[in-house]
């Protein structure tokens, strides 16, 4: 048993670090502790095992690798089906990405979500240190808490929701043959569970709204539509007359690390070729997972429009603009997700076919972490156009690559959270309407330098300022301050 202080975070999936720099969001934002804090990551291997194959004693992983100790544990396959792709992402990811009309309920689907935040929380309990503050992410294990409660853990803990929270009207409208009463009825308790937690973090103003109209029933709380000047809050309050605080703390990455790695892979041999499979050398590049919030079918319509509106102004094709979309599959699983990649192939095909095979290349592989940002270096906009999104760090790591004395502008989405935090250094749009998406990519690549350098220099001050580390710190610390207050 450890006599340091630990932070213990508790995730649907943990990834051991293999060197190769593919690593997600969530990885992405809580790889820096604070000072003074040892850290431990307890979560899913990603190992799937047939029913009938699986040994609960040997379903346990622990390993220490730079000085961070990784417990994970294997997932049945009915398991993984009802938790992960059922009811996680088959009724919480859509309805929490305002796609109401995406959400297929099954009630034995919402059983085992909750089987396995029993099953997370009766493991992580045995593991659980006096000195722990406990950190639970994101919605697929919004019970955890509770769970860990019942099993006698009285330690400091904290729930972060890493993607955008629905308000109360939203879930109200979901059609009711998609979902009845009772169902909504099952879904809006889950939100009780929050208080079993000592603070609940969110990404954005809005969230925090949305969280109050969910379980507050109080007025909402004054807080600013951008955070560019006080982007991490230590403004909390109390809901649902319990003890629980909550705050906005808009997560960050390590992007002034990422402008580093930027400069020294901008001409590695490893993003040359990728540059040489694609023909072409970095104009427009855009980084997304295959996923229907991301906003790709707009995001493509939005490029077409663009690429008629230029080709009228000029007297040949050599000169049109080409486009680099990396849309990495994953959830193949989830029909939704199957019906997005036919669509946006679709849409590509049909570009391709009217342009030629120059103007854009659509690639679902995953790529690297380094080789993107060496591609987003040499290349002039960057497209992040989802519909919602909680922060999405890859608008952080674009502008972070960017070469200061030449800079290339983002194109963003004005419902990513990230835009509460960039609104002076990127050009916003509507992602959901083609038309603002091509006039924002026109603005973009008609801005002059001395606007696009100012720009940059917007942001990088700002990550200069609020990192992963200092995010961290704010959670722990009012995490921390709102368990001693309840005392």
């Amino acid at each position: 048993m450890s006599e340091n202080k630990r932070i213990f975070h508790i995730s649907n999936r943990v990834v051991i670090p293999d060197g190769n720099g593919s690593a997600g969001g969530l990885d992405e934002t809580i790889s820096a502790p604070p000072s003074g804090y040892e850290v431990v990551r307890f979560g899913w291997s990603g190992k799937v095992v047939p029913d009938n194959e699986f040994d609960k004693n040997g379903a346990v992983h622990t390993v220490t690798q730079d000085g961070v100790v990784y417990i994970t544990l294997d997932l049945k396959k009915s398991e993984f089906e009802g938790f992960y792709n059922g009811f996680s992402n088959g009724v919480l990811w859509p309805l929490f990405h305002f796609r109401p009309d995406l959400v297929a309920f099954n009630k034995q689907e919402l059983n085992t979500y909750m089987q396995v935040n029993e099953k997370f929380a009766e493991i992580a309990a045995k593991y659980i240190e006096p000195n722990d503050v406990v950190l639970v992410h994101d919605y697929h294990l919004i019970p955890c808490g509770q769970n860990l409660r019942e099993r006698g853990v009285s330690q400091p803990m904290g729930f972060f929701l890493h993607i955008p929270l629905p308000d109360d009207d939203l879930l109200g409208s979901a059609p009711s043959d998609i979902l009845d009463y009772d169902q909504r009825r099952k879904i809006k308790g889950l939100f009780e569970y929050f208080s079993a937690y000592n603070m609940v973090g969110v990404q954005t103003p809005q969230d925090i709204a949305n969280l109050h109209s969910l379980v507050a029933g109080g007025p909402t709380p004054a807080l600013p539509a951008s955070m560019t000047a006080a982007p991490i809050l230590s403004t909390t309050d109390t809901f649902n007359r319990s003890s629980t605080h909550f705050g906005v703390f808009p997560a960050m990455g390590q992007t002034l690390r990422h402008a580093r790695t930027a400069e020294k892979a901008a001409f590695s041999q490893e993003v040359e070729d990728v540059i040489s499979k694609i023909g072409h050398e970095p104009d427009i590049v855009a980084l997304d997972r295959l996923d229907y919030s991301k906003g790709l079918v707009p995001k493509l319509r939005g490029y077409l429009i663009y690429l008629i509106e230029q080709q009228q102004g000029l007297s040949t094709r050599n000169n049109l603009p080409h486009l680099f979309q990396v849309a990495a599959a994953g959830r193949e699983g989830v029909k939704a997700y199957q019906n997005e990649r036919t669509q946006i192939e679709a849409i590509a095909d049909t570009i391709c076919q009217i342009y030629g095979d120059d103007v854009l290349h659509l690639d679902t592989n995953t790529i690297k972490r380094d080789v993107m940002l060496g591609i987003f270096r040499r290349s002039n906009v960057g497209l992040i156009t989802p519909l919602r999104d909680g922060m999405n760090v890859t608008a952080f790591e674009y502008l972070g690559a960017q070469d200061p004395k030449n800079p290339g502008v983002l194109v963003l989405s004005k419902y990513a959270g990230a835009a509460t935090v960039l609104s002076d250094s990127a050009v916003l749009v509507d992602p959901r309407d083609p038309y603002d998406i091509a006039s924002g990519i026109l603005k973009a690549k008609t801005m002059p330098l001395d606007a696009r350098q100012e720009r940059h220099g917007n942001a990088m001050q700002f990550f200069g300022r609020h990192t992963n580390q200092t995010w961290l710190q704010s959670i722990v610390d009012q995490t921390v301050k709102a368990a001693l207050n309840c005392h």
